[in-house]
C-alpha cells in the first residue's frame, strides 16, 4: 500500500473532505449491496458422499465458491446500474438475509450509512463497531473457528486489511464500482479498496502554542515540545512507518538519527492516548499543548465546533493512510 504524501490548501481539504463523506458511503453503501445476495444465497444441498467430497474440493480451491459468491456473481453477470441493484435487493429479500457489518468506523458514522442503506434497500444490517485490534481479532477467530454468521463485510484501516488479506479472511470481490477507482486504490486485487484516506498532522491547542512557536516542518514539532507538553497517539505505527523515512530524505539523518530523534521526542512527552478522536479532544481541552502526531480530519471537526485548535498548512508535508472495505 503506497500514499504519496499530499500538500494540500486549506480549501482543497475541505473539499476532500466533501468528495470524501460522498465516496465513503457510496462505496459502502455498494459493496453492502453486493453483499445481500450473498447474506440471501443458498447453502449447499447435502447430497451423496461423492457430492459432499465434490464440494469439499471446491471449497478448498476456491472460498468464492465456498460461500456462494460464484452463484452471487453469476446473478448479476449481466445486469449493470438500477437493474443489478434491484436484482440484488430481491435475492436478498426473498433470503430473508442480514447483513453483518463490522468496522473500526465510528458509531455516528456507521450507523448513519446503515440507516441510508436500510432505508433504500430495506434490508437489514447488523453493525460491529470497534477498535481495529478488536475487529481484526474478531474476524481472524471467526474466520478460522468456520463461524457461519461472521462478517460479510469488513471495513478497518488499511493496515488491517492487509492483515486480514494475507490471513485469507477477505473473498473475491467482484464491483462495477472498481471502474470509477483509480489503480493505486485497488488492493490486492481488487480484494479491498480503499473507502477514504486519513491524514497525520500535529495538532496544537493555539491557547497553549502561541503563533510565535507553532511548529511548521515536522523537525520543529518534534523538537520543540519537550519538558510534557506534547503528548503521542498510542497505535500511530504507520504515521511513525511514514516519518523515519521522510525524515531521512528531507532532513538528510541516517535511520538511526531518525529513530534516535522520534524517540528523544517521544521521552519528552507526556504519555500516549489511545485514539485519534480522543487525543484530539483533549488537546482541544486544553489537557495537552499539542499531539505530535493525530487525524487532520479530527482537528477539523473540532475547530468547526469552536475549539481553539489548528494543524500544518501547506507547505508542510502530511502523511496519509487509506482505509478500505472488503468482503468475507
Amino acid at each position: 500500500m503506497n500514499i504519496a504524501p499530499p500538500v494540500w490548501s486549506r480549501e482543497e481539504q475541505a473539499r476532500e473532505e466533501a468528495m470524501t463523506a460522498r465516496a465513503r458511503g457510496l462505496v459502502v453503501l455498494l459493496v453492502l449491496g453486493l453483499v445481500v445476495a450473498a447474506c440471501g444465497a443458498e447453502p449447499p444441498t447435502a447430497g451423496d458422499d461423492a457430492a459432499e467430497a465434490e464440494a469439499d474440493d471446491a471449497a478448498a480451491a476456491d472460498g468464492a465458491a465456498a460461500t456462494g459468491w460464484d452463484d452471487v456473481y453469476s446473478a448479476v453477470e449481466d445486469l449493470e446500474g438500477e437493474e443489478r441493484t434491484d436484482r440484488l435487493i430481491d435475492l436478498a429479500q426473498e433470503a430473508g438475509g442480514v447483513v453483518r457489518f463490522y468496522s473500526t468506523m465510528n458509531g455516528e458514522e456507521g450507523f448513519a450509512l446503515i440507516d441510508a442503506f436500510t432505508e433504500a434497500t430495506g434490508v437489514d444490517v447488523e453493525f460491529y463497531r470497534a477498535s481495529a485490534r478488536n475487529v481484526t481479532q474478531r474476524v481472524v477467530q471467526e474466520y478460522e473457528a468456520g463461524f457461519e454468521n461472521s462478517a460479510d463485510v469488513i471495513s478497518a484501516n488499511g493496515t488491517d486489511m492487509v492483515v486480514l488479506d494475507g490471513e485469507g479472511v477477505l473473498a473475491e470481490f467482484n464491483s462495477p464500482a472498481h471502474d470509477e477507482y483509480p489503480e493505486l486504490a485497488l488492493e490486492s486485487d481488487g480484494r479491498w479498496v480503499w473507502t477514504y484516506v486519513n491524514y497525520y498532522t500535529p495538532v496544537w491547542n493555539t491557547e497553549l502554542v502561541s503563533a510565535d512557536e507553532a511548529p511548521d516542518t515536522w523537525m520543529e514539532a518534534l523538537t520543540n515540545f519537550g519538558d510534557g507538553r506534547c503528548v503521542l497517539e498510542a497505535k500511530s505505527y504507520d504515521w511513525l512507518a511514514s516519518l523515519i523515512p521522510y525524515l531521512q530524505e528531507e532532513e538528510g539523518l541516517s535511520e538511526d538519527e531518525a529513530i534516535d530523534l522520534v524517540r528523544t521526542a517521544a521521552s519528552g512527552c507526556v504519555g500516549a492516548v489511545s485514539g485519534n478522536s480522543l487525543v484530539t479532544n483533549l488537546v482541544a481541552s486544553g489537557e495537552y499543548d499539542i499531539v505530535l502526531g493525530s487525524y487532520h480530519i479530527s482537528a477539523r471537526h473540532r475547530q468547526a465546533d469552536g475549539a481553539p485548535v489548528e494543524w500544518f498548512d501547506p507547505p508542510a508535508t502530511i502523511f496519509g493512510r487509506a482505509n478500505g472495505v472488503g468482503v468475507n
